[in-house]
């Protein structure tokens, strides 16, 4: 704010001055009234429109008409009081009100534009619906017009009164008085072409940096930056840009947190080829996969023995330590189903789900009875394993829908869990899990259980079963 006051004195005192030469280039009347009366006279009015001016810059800050309207009625209090005091006709402090409104036109769109810039620096930024629609053109063709119009005028003004001086001056001393003429109307024409240069360079400046601030927002959004918005400073076309880039930010960023929540609920790389776009309407794609299904055996025991928030703080210990072990063998959760875990491998190299999903089984195993260890409550888990086609996809109604794994190769899996139970072992797979496994995984202490009718199945399955020595 005080540097706003600073440049709002400094400017103020350069148009007294501009004025005061003014008055007596363009009205006889103030000119035969003398430069110190005048000089007086025009201080007391500055010193009140100042006063003013600094008042309401703490009510309506950068606000197009202010210093206009502060310089409109300094020129109405001039020439009332002119007309009042001196019997000035009013024609007269018509020639001096153009002045004012010039300069104060001219002030006017510099602190508007300094006031853009300075709100830009500031790094605040409104979001507020644009307004009432206007155009950045509309806004420059007026300026222009109105610059070249109040120019036109004041040199009209200085001409016409500087010739008519020089009629009435005696035959042959217009050679002797012409330098002076000419350096008046140089004056007054340096000083609005200073003025116009300002506006030029002020709008100029003013258009780079909205378009760099806008372009600067975009470049942090296309990098994942979604903190940034664009400050709404104007209800042009820059306005309505900005506001809706800020709307589309608060799309992205929704979206973002959508995708986030959305990524906990279902397993990354699950998520990353559901919202792809070729599984966007319900039904599937045939995979071959491996499956694994978990349980834990003692669940219901466990949930008698213990009070709820405690049956709940273990089950998340144990599922997160599940779940890093089976995402760190290329393994992907595809849902909890109480306290079983179904999890899909070789989604990119079904070659290695076998080997994977037994590698992350026997892990689950040891960081079960580890766990156990450190909570001190017995966790004992059965794993089942199988390899073969599903159909992966949505399914469900198109109000509610849940992407998933369906087909024989998840139920077999499911009953080679359960039929880990009846054999007393931790970890059972099927035949076709067992063959495409390597040499070490095939040297661990397997049991050939041979073909085994499992629940719910019409034919027998080979399987092979596994504890882990601890």
């Amino acid at each position: 704010m005080l540097s706003r006051i600073v440049t709002i004195t400094l400017w103020y005192a350069l148009t007294y001055v501009i004025v005061l030469y003014y008055g007596g280039s363009v009205c006889p009347y103030i000119d035969g009234l003398g430069i110190r009366d005048f000089a007086v006279e025009l201080a007391g009015v500055f010193a009140a429109g100042y006063v003013t001016r600094v008042a309401l810059e703490f009510k309506a800050a950068g606000k197009l008409w202010l210093d206009l309207s502060v310089f409109i009625f300094m020129a109405a209090g001039l020439t009332i009081f002119n007309k009042a005091y001196y019997l000035f006709p009013v024609a007269s402090g018509v020639k001096v009100a153009v002045g004012f409104t010039a300069l104060g036109f001219f002030l006017a769109i510099h602190n508007y534009l300094q006031g853009q810039r300075e709100y830009l620096a500031s790094g605040q930024f409104s979001r507020e619906t644009p307004g009432a629609s206007s155009s950045i053109i509309s806004k420059i063709s007026a300026i222009t017009v109105v610059s070249i119009v109040l120019s036109s005028i004041i040199i009209f003004l200085v001409v016409n009164k500087d010739l008519k001086w020089l009629a009435a001056q005696p035959p042959g001393t217009v050679e002797f008085y012409r330098p002076s003429v000419l350096r008046e109307v140089m004056f007054v024409m340096l000083v609005l072409l200073a003025f116009l240069v300002s506006v030029i360079v002020g709008y100029s400046r003013n258009l780079k940096l909205l378009f760099l601030n806008q372009t600067h927002t975009l470049e942090k959004v296309s990098a994942g930056d979604l903190q940034a918005y664009v400050p709404v400073i104007s209800n042009d076309e820059f306005g309505r840009i900005a506001f809706h880039t800020n709307t589309m930010i608060d799309g992205l960023r929704e979206k973002e947190k959508i995708q986030s929540v959305f990524g906990k609920m279902v397993s990354p790389r699950i998520a990353e080829r559901l919202l792809g776009s070729d599984h966007n309407a319900l039904g599937g794609e045939k995979l071959n996969v491996t499956v694994l299904m978990s349980d834990v055996r003692n669940f219901t025991a466990l949930s008698e023995s213990i009070t709820p928030e405690e049956l709940v703080s273990i089950m998340n210990k144990y599922f997160t330590a599940m779940v890093e072990i089976i995402h760190r063998h290329a393994g992907e959760v595809d849902k909890f189903i109480g306290d079983g875990i179904l999890a899909i491998f070789g989604l990119d190299d079904q070659q290695q789900g076998p080997q994977n999903a037994v590698s992350a089984a026997t892990e689950m195993a040891a960081a079960a009875a580890k766990l156990s260890a450190e909570l001190g409550q017995t966790i004992k888990v059965g794993l089942g394993i199988h390899y073969g086609e599903v159909i992966a996809g949505r399914i469900g109604s198109p109000d509610r829908q849940e992407f998933t794994f369906i087909g024989d190769t998840v139920n077999t899996a499911a009953r080679l869990e359960s039929a880990s139970k009846d054999l007393g072992k931790e970890i059972v797979v099927s035949q076709a899990v067992f063959e495409m496994l390597g040499q070490a995984s095939r040297a661990a202490a397997w049991q050939a259980v041979g073909f085994m009718s499992l629940k719910g199945k019409k034919r027998q399955i080979e399987t092979f079963a596994l504890n882990i020595a601890l």
